[in-house]
């Protein structure tokens, strides 16, 4: 079975490529400006929506937020 999580560090690699920061890209989203740093550690995982939202701002497909996993049933 193959599942999926949120990757932070990907999040922040794509974020920081753009020269966007974390404070900019949560006023884009309508976020607190923790929301990001929260993304992106891995402390929080962000909703659908919104995870759709961040790949629309990074112009990226919402799969490069994720880390695929094979696990063993």
């Amino acid at each position: 079975m193959t599942t999926y999580t949120f990757n932070g560090p990907a999040l922040r690699q794509l974020r920081q490529e753009r020269k966007i920061s974390q404070v900019a890209l949560a006023g884009a989203l309508g976020l607190a400006n923790t929301s990001v740093s929260h993304y992106e550690t891995g402390r929080v995982t962000p909703p659908a929506p919104t995870l759709f939202a961040l790949a629309e701002l990074l112009d990226v497909e919402p799969a490069d937020l994720m880390t695929r996993a094979e696990v063993a049933q």
